[in-house]
């Protein structure tokens, strides 16, 4: 497997690999996402952000991994107004930063460490530039994303605050400070 940079061939793929993953509100054994975006904005953040990550094998896309920069976040910040809790409390925080917005393994790959080794790629490249603070927000309410929650404390993220977005979803946000 391979992790290298999305690119616009990568869409529906990874439109895909969201819609099988997206939450349905019952309980769940694995990580979810909440919400799952069209190729465009998929493809809007693919051009945007030079942190949108995918695990390729062969032809077929097993996961992909979507952050933006503090700057990005700024530029993005009209198309992110679903999360209005926890972007403005981003941009609270001292820059630069990256902010995990979503990761999606198939479900057929889930503890594979697909997921992994895509962060693992995240921080090499954030080392490169001089980056050493990652954010990522995990659904608290109405369902605690409990896999998610496990997945980033493995890798070292530790709760900062809560934030409830205007869909009222209450987010936790993690931070991982990297080792310069």
């Amino acid at each position: 497997m391979r992790i290298r940079r999305a690119v616009a061939g990568d869409c529906d793929q990874i439109v895909n690999i969201a819609k099988s993953i997206k939450i349905n509100y019952s309980p769940q054994n694995n990580g979810f996402l909440v919400y799952v975006l069209s190729p465009k904005e998929y493809l809007s953040r693919i051009r945007a952000s030079r942190y949108f990550y995918v695990a390729e094998d062969g032809d077929e896309i097993k996961g992909f991994l979507m952050c933006y920069d503090s700057n990005t976040i700024v530029d993005l910040r009209k198309k992110l107004e679903h999360e209005d809790g926890v972007i403005s409390f981003l941009l609270g925080q001292k820059k630069p930063f990256v902010f995990g917005d979503q990761i999606g393994v198939r479900p057929s790959n889930q503890r594979s460490n697909t997921g992994r080794s895509m962060l693992e790629t995240l921080f090499k490249d954030m080392k490169n530039s001089k980056v050493n603070t990652c954010y990522v927000a995990i659904l608290h309410e109405p369902v605690r994303n409990r896999a998610s929650i496990r997945f980033c404390s493995s890798l070292g993220f530790k709760v900062v605050g809560e934030v409830t977005n205007m869909d009222e979803h209450v987010w936790g946000v993690y931070r991982k400070e990297l080792q310069a």
